[in-house]
């Protein structure tokens, strides 16, 4: 059957996501850098340092949207009075970045991503099928944080912006349902989050940590 396209305007808001990464390799052109030390320090302490270094990173992360739209009700065969609802949000899912970065001082960072992520049903049905496939552009600045020799903290915030994306919902196959497609236009927004990282080596660091993005249809 074929698909009835519906496109969604300027000014519809997108669901915010909370986007958490599982692992980011990195590879930057660091250097130990050894604190001062006089005759009163058993040794030097060596503290990774990055600036004026190119970091390339691989992220994956999973999330939940602040949003939850209903599509349809799910209804447990052979007994009609168990039901859900059939939910999809736009910023819940999984998906996978790949991040350049460059150390601008001890203490800043600014890097620039490109992330796919995708979100599903929340309930997997026989007879019904719905995806919202995302792709995003972000720049962001980071304040770095120590808190040893090998780890730190990084918070930090900036602006993205998302391509085009359609959300498929295909129900087709249960009792007078449709196959629908919804065009979202392009969005910008913000984001903040904020990440620990450790370096497992002096140029191989991993991390996790926390993302939560806004955007608004423009």
């Amino acid at each position: 059957m074929d698909a009835e396209v519906r496109r969604v305007r300027n000014g519809r808001h997108l669901a915010a996501v909370l986007l958490v990464p599982l692992l980011l390799l990195s590879a930057p052109a660091a250097e130990i850098a050894r604190a001062d030390s006089d005759a009163a320090t058993p040794g030097p302490v060596e503290r990774v340092d990055t600036q004026g270094a190119f970091r390339i990173e691989g992220s994956f992360f999973g999330g939940a949207g602040l949003k939850d739209h209903v599509v349809g009700t799910a209804v447990r065969e052979g007994d009609a009075t168990d039901t859900k609802d059939i939910t999809i949000s736009g910023g819940g899912g999984i998906g996978g970045g790949l991040t350049i970065g460059y150390g601008l001082g001890p203490s800043f960072e600014l890097d620039v991503t490109v992330s796919l992520h995708e979100s599903s049903l929340s309930i997997d049905v026989a007879n019904a099928d719905g995806s919202f496939p995302r792709t995003a552009f972000r720049g962001t600045a980071k304040y770095k944080i120590p808190i040893t020799a090998m780890s730190l903290i990084k918070l930090g915030g900036g602006a993205g912006y998302y391509l085009p994306g359609d959300l498929d919902l295909d129900f087709s196959d249960s009792q007078g349902g449709e196959h629908l497609v919804f065009g979202y236009d392009a969005a910008a927004g913000f984001h903040v989050g904020g990440e620990y990282e450790k370096f497992v080596r002096s140029d191989t660091p991993t991390a996790s940590g926390s993302h939560t993005t806004t955007s608004r249809s423009i």
